[in-house]
């Protein structure tokens, strides 16, 4: 009797112990290893970092997707991180774009990986033909603090000083006195450069009036007189005639009573030859 109850119990427990085994091969068949969004958000973080990147990715933690067999490939959507594409290299892998939320200023900072190759040394024909890098110039004018409406007084909140190519404009001011306390003829937008025709009138130069010419060319720096054709405001354009050369030239007004020429305006705004031939 015993024997027949103890052949019992052990049938017993190898049939529940093959029902666990099917169970537990049931289960992982039916239910894959995953990869989550947390998991996936940390690879793009990863990545951007060697690129010089802090990435905050948009995707949702608990988001969950097939797990890979091979590692994820992670690149730069239409040429800059601002979106990551996640890939999943596998035979049926899968494919989602992913916000990274990074710096506007350092959007473009990603270069794809190239191949290393020796350098040649150029020829003669290609060193002459090599682009030289110009050198933008700047200086500092007067510029919009923040926003005024047309008939404000200017105060010294409204302005400041900020440097600007030389090419930006040529009817700008260097000295914030020179445009205080003056009357706004127009709305003036934050970060605009404040210009002459934008105050009302000022004349600093009065048609006339004996003033120095300016003329910089480089380190050189030649004076002459002149005598104003047109009234002009401090930092607009007078027309002045050099007493010396009989010439009519352009220049901008600096102060009440000099107006500048610079090394590359000296050609464009000679007006008039007065000199008889």
């Amino acid at each position: 009797m015993k024997r027949l109850i103890f052949s019992f119990l052990f049938v017993v427990s190898l049939i529940c112990g093959l029902t666990e085994v099917a169970n537990a091969v049931n289960t992982a068949d039916a239910d894959p290893k995953f990869i989550y969004g947390k998991d996936i958000n940390q690879k793009i973080i990863d990545v951007l970092a060697e690129q010089g990147l802090a990435a905050q990715p948009s995707l949702r933690n608990g988001r969950r997707f097939r797990a890979c067999n091979a590692a994820l490939n992670i690149t730069p959507l239409q040429g800059n991180f601002r979106t990551a594409s996640v890939k999943c290299p596998d035979r049926d892998g899968w494919s989602i774009a992913v916000r990274t939320r990074i710096a506007k200023t350092l959007v473009n900072t990603y270069q794809a990986p190239t191949k290393v190759e020796a350098k040649k040394a150029p020829t003669k024909v290609e060193a002459k033909k090599a682009p030289t890098k110009v050198e933008v110039k700047t200086m500092m004018v007067v510029t919009m603090s923040r926003s005024v409406k047309r008939g404000a007084v200017i105060t010294a909140d409204d302005v400041k000083l900020a440097p600007v190519s030389r090419k930006t404009s040529k009817h700008y001011f260097t000295r914030i006195q020179d445009v205080v306390a003056r009357k706004a003829t127009r709305n003036m937008a934050i970060d605009r450069i404040v210009e002459a025709r934008q105050l009302e009138l000022n004349w600093a130069i009065r048609t006339g009036e004996k003033v120095m010419i300016e003329h910089k060319i480089g380190p050189v720096q030649v004076l002459s007189e002149g005598v104003a054709l047109s009234n002009a405001q401090l930092g607009g354009t007078a027309r002045i005639l050099n007493t010396k050369s009989k010439r009519e030239v352009e220049g901008i007004v600096v102060s009440g009573k000099k107006i500048f020429i610079g090394a590359n305006m000296s050609e464009n705004l000679v007006v008039k030859d007065n000199r008889r031939r």
